[in-house]
């Protein structure tokens, strides 16, 4: 058989294996890194390196003219040996298994469906008690000032005693042998009497179940008798929003009249310090700080320097960072959610570029403070699934079962799904109880028939964290909003899978630490 021949029926294979599932757009994505070139193929969740000709050919496929052939391609590479571009490319898509990624009709998700009311009856996970819809601070990106529409404002709306108690109780009959209970605002620690209660009353009523705590908070109002009691309850994990020393914590964590809260919450930070050993403070307590304008080399050394400097404290204590929340800021800042190298100027740095430019100056990766939003960032892609051959099942993306993860009850007893959510459609409440079939109608059906056309067509489908926050309006799903995000999620997939091959070809080292690591 003549080679040119040869040539055809390879190239004739691709298309007609392309054609059958779908087309090239949704079956995977080219990237490059600094040194090399890569295909990442979505059936499968390989990512195949590719030879500069190989890459070019792909690129082919995505550009080519409906009707286009060997003559078109041939003229694509003039001076190429085309046949044995198609030779190496068709044997490796054969023994790879790639270009196969099936058309769904359904998302196969047995938890949101078939065993979706077993999950509810006796599988709830985490509770999030919002004690109250007030803070004493007005913090810059905070979600819920009043320019953030997508999420309610601050009020002095509490949750009341009786409230609390039949939460606990409802979450007592319908939960595991293990339960998280988070305390939730505003700023939680203006309802310290209501932390005291919920620890003291579900320790009595669930003596057997392994209770854990947790609360985020600004520490402003943190005492030496709220450090002590915090201190004193097994497995109460404190999160401390502190976004670095003084002047950069003061620019955005104010309180109403304007002042900075950097003093008071250090303060806190002392009093925690002081209740807890060592060893304890460093596994239970935790910071939590926003990088937000201006992203700054200058504003990142600062940071690492306070926190390099905290010598009071112990070294390995958790530290994690992140930029202000969608909608929290105007589009532009928001824009830098997950920055792209090349959208920045002058002095402004995306992070995943400064915790480059730290480890190429000899950093340890361990020392830097940024160290979470590289393994958070880069995580999913080292754990996602990667098969011999095609996934044959495609998940709701990355939302959780509606009413079992993470169960939010609002100040007025109402469930919702998460605290990301903002203003969406309700569930229940603790007296009736979660309304499985509004859920299942809401949150899995309307869900599946709005988004599944789309996420058939997506090359970033098997990587997506799409989850309902965000995507919902008061009632229903908002398809058009749902969009949006699904092309930031796409642009975000795409930088993550550059990010973590670059990172992995210049540090593999570190890229080792990822196995020991779980995704939620």
């Amino acid at each position: 058989m003549a080679k040119g021949t040869v040539s055809n029926d390879n190239l004739d294979f691709i298309l007609n294996r392309v054609n059958e599932f779908g087309g090239i757009e949704r079956l995977g994505k080219l990237f490059r890194t600094s040194n090399s070139s890569y295909f990442y193929d979505n059936g499968t969740g390989k990512v195949v390196s590719c030879e500069p000709d190989e890459y070019r050919f792909f690129e082919w496929l995505y550009e080519r003219e409906r009707g286009s052939g060997y003559n078109e391609l041939c003229d694509f590479f003039p001076g190429y040996d085309v046949d044995d571009i198609l030779s190496r490319v068709c044997e490796a898509v054969n023994q790879e298994n790639l270009l196969m990624a099936p058309i769904m009709n359904e998302f196969i998700a047995p938890d949101h469906k078939e065993n979706y009311d077993t999950k509810l009856d006796e599988g709830i996970e985490m509770i999030t008690l919002e004690l109250t819809e007030s803070c004493n601070l007005r913090c810059g990106y905070c979600v819920y000032n009043e320019p953030c529409i997508e999420n309610r404002d601050f009020s002095d709306k509490d949750m009341s005693k009786e409230t609390l108690k039949a939460s606990i109780d409802y979450i007592a009959k319908h939960s595991g042998d293990e339960l998280a209970i988070t305390f939730y605002g505003g700023e939680p620690l203006l309802k310290y009497d209501l932390i005291v209660y919920a620890v003291d009353y579900s320790q009595r009523i669930m003596p057997d179940k392994k209770l854990t705590y947790s609360m985020t908070t600004n520490l402003t109002l943190m005492t030496e008798e709220m450090a002590r009691f915090f201190a004193s309850i097994e497995r109460f994990g404190i999160v401390c929003s502190i976004d670095g020393p003084e002047d950069v914590h003061d620019q955005y964590r104010k309180y109403p009249d304007g002042s900075g809260s950097f003093n008071d919450a250090i303060r806190g930070l002392k009093y925690l310090h002081e209740a807890y050993t060592e060893d304890t403070l460093s596994s239970i307590v935790s910071f939590s700080m926003v990088f937000a304008p201006p992203y700054t080399v200058e504003k990142l050394e600062k940071m690492q320097n306070f926190f390099d400097k905290l010598n009071w404290l112990p070294d390995n204590m958790s530290k994690f960072i992140t930029y202000p929340s969608d909608g929290s800021l105007d589009e532009a800042s928001f824009e830098r959610h997950y920055p792209k190298s090349n959208s920045f100027t002058g002095t402004e740095i995306s992070l995943l570029d400064w915790i480059k430019e730290a480890l190429a100056q000899g950093n340890e990766w361990n020392t830097l403070f940024t160290k979470s939003f590289f393994t958070d960032a880069l995580l999913s892609i080292h754990k996602r699934p990667i098969l011999s051959e095609a996934m044959q099942t495609y998940g709701l993306n990355g939302s959780c079962v509606p009413g079992k993860q993470r169960v939010y009850i609002n100040t007025d007893g109402k469930f919702g799904l998460c605290t990301m959510m903002g203003r969406h459609p309700q569930i229940g409440d603790i007296y009736y109880g979660i309304d499985r079939q509004k859920a299942k109608e809401l949150y899995v059906k309307d869900y599946e028939e709005k988004s599944i056309k789309d996420c058939n067509e997506c090359w970033a489908f098997k990587i997506c964290r799409i989850c309902y926050a965000k995507v919902y309006s008061s009632d229903m799903i908002d398809i058009d909003k749902k969009r949006k995000k699904c092309h930031k999620a796409r642009d975000i997939a795409y930088s993550k899978l550059i990010e973590y091959h670059e990172f992995a070809e210049m540090y593999p080292e570190q890229m080792i630490l990822f196995n020991e690591m779980t995704t939620e």
